[in-house]
């Protein structure tokens, strides 16, 4: 007989050997005493042995229910330990949600997900660590965080270095200028106009002002901001203050305008690439439990 397929009803013998009660069985297991006794009897059919001795309303073990009793501890003691390693493995919706990313897209790419996903996943424990870009990519590779999101393009030999990445969904940069002084403005924007007048932009040191260097000069422009900012919250203060035109994501753009902000848009005669927000990890370790579920709602809020 086919010991798996036959858990369940080795289960219904185990409970009523332990308690040497068909009744207190079917009160264990939340059956009735007749299904109990149906049970123990397709059982005894099964095996070809009586596994009961019943007298006087009182039952006990036959030598061969002896044997089966004992067999099935084993059993079952086995299928316990592995659930409880199995549960520990896993996690499931329980554990620590260990990763890393800047403040701006924490707060303008994560904050929905990881709102909704806390209330569906109370026991999960949220660790994250705000980090620029470079500092993201060592706390992944040190082990320090699980994963990290971040934007491209990625670092020079950001790959070879044990690490992946997995595209989530794209994001645009846009230009911004202070509304009352260029509410008027209805032309597009050339690379003149932005190199004459005072550019906002992320600090040097970040990778996005390198990319942004970059795209300049490939277009045989120099990028030499007046201000630089550790954070695109910042530049947009600059700017509503009439201060220059600054360079921000479309994400940051769209939650100044909700929240009535005096900045506009300002279109740009050369399109700006085209750039992706996704995680990096571990090349040789495959993504958590609770991290794969959060990465996928991430995707699914954002309509990837």
């Amino acid at each position: 007989m086919d010991i798996i397929n036959r858990l369940p009803e080795l289960r219904v013998f185990h409970i009523a050997a332990e308690n040497l009660s068909m009744t207190s069985a079917a009160k264990q297991l939340f059956l009735t005493q007749p299904a109990v006794s149906h049970t123990i009897k397709e059982l005894e059919k099964q095996y070809g042995h009586k596994l009961f001795i019943r007298a006087n309303r009182k039952i006990r073990l036959t030598s061969q229910g002896e044997f089966l009793s004992q067999l099935c501890e084993k059993i079952f003691e086995t299928v316990r330990s592995q659930q409880i390693k199995l549960d520990e493995h896993f996690k499931v919706n329980k554990g620590e949600l260990k990763f890393s990313a800047t403040q701006t897209i924490v707060k303008y790419s994560l904050m929905s997900a990881i709102k909704e996903f806390h209330f569906s996943n109370p026991e999960a424990v949220f660790k994250v660590q705000s980090s620029s870009k470079l500092e993201t990519y060592r706390l992944v590779s040190s082990g320090a965080v699980e994963f990290g999101f971040v934007t491209t393009p990625l670092p020079v030999g950001a790959l070879s270095a044990g690490l992946k990445y997995q595209k989530l969904f794209d994001i645009e940069d846009v230009f911004i200028g202070n509304s009352d002084r260029y509410g008027d403005l209805s032309r597009k924007l050339t690379f003149d106009d932005v190199c004459k007048s005072s550019l906002i932009t992320l600090g040097k040191n970040s990778l996005s002002h390198r990319y942004q260097k970059e795209f300049f000069e490939r277009n045989n422009y120099p990028l030499t901001p007046d201000i630089e900012c550790d954070n695109l919250d910042l530049v947009v203060e600059f700017v509503e203050a009439g201060l220059g035109i600054g360079w921000i994501t479309e994400a940051v753009l769209i939650d100044a305008i909700q929240k009535e902000r005096k900045i506009k848009k300002l279109d740009f005669a050369t399109p700006l690439p085209r750039r992706e927000i996704g995680i990096i990890s571990k090349a040789d370790k495959e993504l958590s439990y609770l991290a794969e579920k959060f990465v996928d709602l991430v995707k699914s809020l954002k309509g990837s």
